[in-house]
């Protein structure tokens, strides 16, 4: 993205402010390997002024995408765009890394009145649709949820608005822009031959027999795909649905599915399920595959507190016995706990370690006032 831009012509320079820590902008080398990568360096947008202000922000141009981060915490990126007036636009920032939630306003060419305002897109991701009737400097902010706590990578995108089918998703999101009832998040019909909710995937009915089977016992669980990014955006989390992801069945009403995971040592993981459209269950058991570490809970943070990986079983089935259908596992980390305080350096904005070398900081520690130390990671000392 490139520094502020003044024009005199008929379009207009739009600001897009993306907070989430204190760092953002694009990445001027090679992007990650994974563009959902959790967040640990400002990007190379952040110079001598950064671009956390309108008066500073990073022009991009229509049509194209870059990978931004958020960091560290208090963070805000500030983007400009040559908009015209009476022409459809959308800004978007998503891809997000596991934990992270971002959020976006759009600000009138005053710098300050808001026009409009988007929290959860597909999932956690934002985006705002917007037609100017100016041409001038409007403004957008993209931050996280937690303006205090949050930290994230995304995608920032700015493109003109197409949406032929009329369902308000473009065809940016859309992965078929001509038939109004395909779009994310619609209500997915099982073995169709389409793919309603652009996971990539026509979901299989509950009955069918999936291909990973046998997998009925610990001895013959199958390992886990993780998430690389957050699993509610769907449109971008074809490692789950794949065939050699985790889609999978309970095809009878005996049927049980098992799953493993190597965690890492003093590191923790988050597992949910996507797609359960009936009354699936998951227990989650030790690594002699029977010793329950947890209840029939429908999603579940596993500890491993032992100074060597540890692999833990998972069982699916249908708490009535009578069910069945597809389902969709998924697993992320939420880093590591060298320090033994009970919080984790990728966990949720609120929850996570900022210091994981000294056990009296953390998210919920006490502040000392002028201490020159921030204790409850909120990214001041409160003086």
């Amino acid at each position: 993205m490139m520094k502020f831009l003044y024009l005199v012509s008929l379009t207009a320079a739009v600001f897009l402010m993306a907070a989430c820590s204190s760092g953002g902008g694009g990445f001027s080398g090679d992007p990650p390997v994974n563009p959902s990568a959790y967040p640990v360096a400002a990007d190379s947008n952040e110079g001598m002024d950064g671009n956390e202000t309108p008066a500073t922000a990073t022009a991009v141009t229509i049509g194209t995408t870059q990978i931004n981060t958020n960091f560290p915490q208090g963070d805000v990126d500030v983007f400009s765009v040559n908009l015209t007036a009476g022409t459809d636009y959308e800004f978007s920032a998503n891809r997000l890394c596991a934990t992270c939630d971002t959020f976006m306003r759009l600000l009138d060419i005053d710098m300050t009145s808001e026009l409009d305002s988007n929290d959860d897109w597909v999932e956690f991701d934002s985006a705002i649709q917007y037609t100017p009737t100016v041409s001038g400097t409007y403004f957008v902010e993209v931050r996280a949820l937690d303006d205090i706590f949050g930290v994230t990578t995304y995608t920032f995108g700015a493109r003109i608005l197409v949406d032929d089918d009329g369902d308000g998703w473009s065809t940016y999101h859309d992965c078929n822009d001509n038939v109004f009832a395909i779009k994310p998040n619609a209500v997915e019909v099982p073995e169709d031959d389409t793919d309603q909710n652009c996971t990539g995937f026509d979901i299989p009915l509950g009955t069918t027999v999936d291909t990973h089977e046998p997998d009925n016992t610990w001895e013959t669980a199958v390992t886990m795909v993780e998430a690389q990014g957050t699993p509610g955006e769907l449109i971008y989390r074809s490692e789950l649905y794949s065939a050699s992801g985790n889609l999978r069945t309970i095809h009878d009403a005996n049927e049980e599915d098992y799953f493993k995971i190597s965690i890492p040592a003093m590191s923790a993981i988050h597992v949910g399920v996507q797609d359960g459209a009936f009354d699936d269950v998951m227990m989650a058991f030790e690594s002699d595959g029977v010793t329950p570490v947890s209840g029939n809970n429908s999603a579940e943070y596993i500890e491993n507190t032992t100074n060597s990986a540890v692999t833990y079983y998972w069982r699916f089935y249908s708490s009535s016995g009578t069910q069945t259908g597809a389902y969709v596992p998924y697993y992320y980390s939420i880093g590591e706990d060298m320090d033994g305080d009970g919080f984790y350096t990728r966990d949720g904005d609120n929850l996570r370690d900022c210091n994981d070398t000294d056990a009296a900081i953390n998210s919920a520690a006490t502040e000392t006032a002028g201490d020159s130390t921030d204790s409850d990671c909120d990214g001041s000392d409160d003086t």
